[in-house]
Parts: structure tokens; C-alpha cells; sequence
């Protein structure tokens, strides 16, 4: 494994390929510099069993894209980039900071039955249309005040993405205060291999496909929608439980769909429960 530490900055150059390596950039490290030229990939890979990415906090000065593939974790710290996109693919993924950037963003975990907690806000500001992209192969949880925005003159499509690998299913929860705001772009909370048009699935733990507790969707003219399937284990397993004076909106041509599903085992398994 690899591990740089006690350095003020660390500059990665235009291409950093660790194929085989896990990759440590954090001990002592107060900053990431990604100094290669526009367009130009910075690569960082870690193959073969638990090796894990760590990095903290990075900076993009030159707009580089940024992809991030590993077999075992990836831990994010806060990361600030220009236009460059962020791609990270890895077992299970662990946001521990903000992000805010200019080009896409797509992060996916790829392990069985593995979380995905947004506890940090994320913004994405740019002139081009773009997407923020969340998968993971169960549960997406976002946390109180974790935000998800889209700014400038482009419009930034949000989806969420449970269950990616539709195996044992995987809910989306949204807590209090929560916030998407997506600038004209679609907002999609789904599952499977196409969350468009495939539900997130309650599990033992999260009953319902799609919470959303005083949480809030506004598209600002795109479109929304929202696809969710109870759990089967328990009772009262809402295909889609939103509440506690959640908003969901859009203007213009814009459209909203729900769709519900209730779960198949007990009782009181509404489609679409709402309740201001």
C-alpha cells in the first residue's frame, strides 16, 4: 500500500494510476492539489481485496477530472473542483466532508448490501447542464441539513439510486430539513437498474421504498419523480411516507409522479401515504 503523509500539500500530476495499490492520502495531509491541465483524468485505483482510497481534503485548481475505482472503501473528505468531473466506484464509500464542484458527480458503491449516507452538503455549480449521481447496492440515507444543489445557469439533474444492484432491496430516506434543489434539472429517487422507472424497496430496517420527514423537492421546471415498494417484513410498509410538512414542487412544464406501492405482508401498506 501507499501512503503519503506529513505534508502540507500533496500536487498529483496529470495522470496518477496506483493500479493494485491502496492508497492512503490523508496522515498529516492538510490539502490535495490536483494540478494536471484541463480535461486531463487523474486516476486513482486500488485493485484486489480491502485495499481502500483515503483522501483529505482536495482542491482542483486546472478543472482535471478526477475517478476514483476501489475494491475496498473510499473515504472523501471535503472536495473542492472546478469543471473536472468527480467518478468514485468502490465497496463502500464514506463522505466525511462537502463537495463542490462544476462537472458531474457520480458516486457508487458496489458491495453487497452496503448503505450510502449523504451527511454532508453537496453543491454543484456550471453554466452546462450535468447530473449528481448516487447509487448504492441498498439504502441511501440523507441527514438532517445535507443538501443537494444545483446552481448557475445550468440545469443539474439529481437521482438517487437504491438497490443498484436489485438484489435485497434498498430504501431512500430523506430526514428533517433536507433540501434538494436541482435549478430546472429532474429529480429521480428510484431503484434498481433504471431508478426512472424501478421502485427503492423498504427493508427490515427502513419499511418504506421512499421517507421523506419535513424534507423538500423543488425542481424549479424539470421534472420529479418518486418510485417506492414497502417492505415485506413487518406492517405498515408505504410504498412512499412523506411527512411532517414535506414540499415537493416544480413550475413551468415541469412534472410530478409518485408511485406507490404498498408491501405485501401485514397490514396498513399504503401506496402513497401523505401527511403535511
Amino acid at each position: 500500500a501507499l501512503t503519503i503523509q506529513n505534508a502540507a500539500t500533496v500536487d498529483l500530476a496529470a495522470n496518477v494510476d496506483l493500479s493494485g495499490q491502496g492508497v492512503s492520502v490523508a496522515t498529516g495531509v492538510t490539502n490535495i492539489n490536483l494540478s494536471g491541465a484541463d480535461a486531463t483524468t487523474n486516476l486513482i485505483t486500488s485493485t484486489g481485496g480491502a485495499n481502500a482510497v483515503t483522501l483529505a481534503p482536495l482542491t482542483d485548481t486546472n478543472n482535471p477530472n478526477l475517478t476514483i475505482t476501489s475494491d475496498g472503501n473510499a473515504t472523501l473528505s471535503t472536495i473542492t473542483m472546478g469543471t473536472g468531473t468527480l467518478t468514485v466506484t468502490a465497496g463502500d464509500i464514506v463522505l466525511n466532508g462537502a463537495i463542490n464542484v462544476g462537472g458531474n458527480v457520480s458516486l457508487t458503491s458496489t458491495t453487497a448490501d452496503t448503505d450510502l449516507t449523504i451527511a454532508n452538503t453537496i453543491t454543484r455549480t456550471s453554466a452546462a447542464a450535468g447530473t449528481l449521481t448516487f447509487s448504492t447496492t441498498r439504502s441511501i440515507f440523507v441527514t438532517t441539513g445535507a443538501d443537494i444543489t444545483g446552481m448557475g445557469a445550468g440545469v443539474t439533474n439529481i437521482v438517487l439510486n437504491s438497490d443498484n444492484d436489485a438484489t435485497s432491496g434498498g430504501a431512500i430516506s430523506l430526514a428533517s430539513g433536507t433540501v434538494f434543489t436541482s435549478n430546472g434539472g429532474d429529480i429521480t429517487l428510484g431503484g434498481g437498474a433504471t431508478p426512472a422507472t424501478v421502485a427503492a424497496i423498504g427493508t427490515a430496517a427502513n419499511l418504506h421504498g421512499v421517507e421523506m420527514n419535513n424534507a423538500a423537492l423543488n425542481a424549479g421546471g424539470g421534472s420529479i419523480s418518486v418510485i417506492g415498494t414497502g417492505s415485506n417484513t413487518s406492517t405498515g410498509q408505504r410504498g412512499l411516507e412523506i411527512y411532517g410538512g414535506s414540499t415537493i414542487q416544480t413550475s413551468g412544464t415541469g412534472t410530478i409522479a409518485f408511485t406507490g406501492t404498498g408491501g405485501a405482508a401485514g397490514s396498513v401498506n399504503f401506496g402513497v401515504r401523505l401527511d403535511g
